[in-house]
């Protein structure tokens, strides 16, 4: 059967959408396995609280920025995180405790879907990240996030240096720096893309 020239537009209009968005699903999976955020939840949103999650942040940043000094690669610094949660633990409880606080805190590293999120120099698309999660008490509160893994969080920056140790391409790094009109577009649609994923549930 002769396909109308309607139909066969039709078709190559699927073709092209699934071929892309196969395209843009890796390019965001493949930025995603390079990164660890850090995910801290305050118990409730009360000044005393905000103010409470984030000396647990920064005593957290703290210990982790001389522990990840050597990591090379994600699969190190996951591995140096995952060797040290009973120590960030401690760590957070000692400083609910000094504030004479009496909150538990869970500390756990797990992929969590992020929106998406703007930092000083770059933005990164919705998606799953690797996340080092600190709830505090009950975790009703606003949260707090950055990259713990490259060092973002220490200079609120991604830039050539810190970039190629991770090992992001060129393709990536302009992707998150959005520097042009056509990695404004791409960034939007990984953005709709994870969107979509999570709402289908996958």
């Amino acid at each position: 059967m002769k396909l109308k020239p309607i139909e066969l537009a039709l078709i190559f209009a699927l073709v092209i959408t699934v071929l892309f968005s196969t395209s843009l699903s890796a390019e965001a999976d493949g930025l995603s396995s390079k990164l660890i955020r850090l995910h801290v939840v305050a118990d409730s949103d009360s000044d005393e609280e905000q103010s409470l999650k984030l000396k647990v942040r920064d005593a957290v940043l703290s210990y982790l920025e001389s522990e990840l000094a050597e990591a090379e690669s994600r699969d190190d610094a996951e591995a140096l995180i995952n060797g040290r949660i009973d120590v960030l633990q401690k760590i957070a409880e000692g400083v609910i405790a000094s504030e004479g606080k009496t909150h538990g805190v869970t500390v756990s590293l797990t992929e969590e879907f992020f929106q998406e999120t703007d930092y000083d120099t770059f933005s990164l698309p919705s998606g799953r990240y690797l996340s080092l999660r600190i709830v505090i008490g009950s975790g009703k509160g606003h949260n707090w996030w950055c990259v713990v893994f490259p060092k973002v969080c220490y200079a609120g920056i991604l830039n050539d240096e810190s970039s190629a140790e991770i090992g992001l391409t060129e393709g990536e790094l302009s992707l998150i720096t959005r520097d042009s009109r056509e990695t404004v577009i791409r960034f939007r649609a990984i953005d709709l893309l994870a969107r979509l994923k999570k709402l289908l549930g996958f």
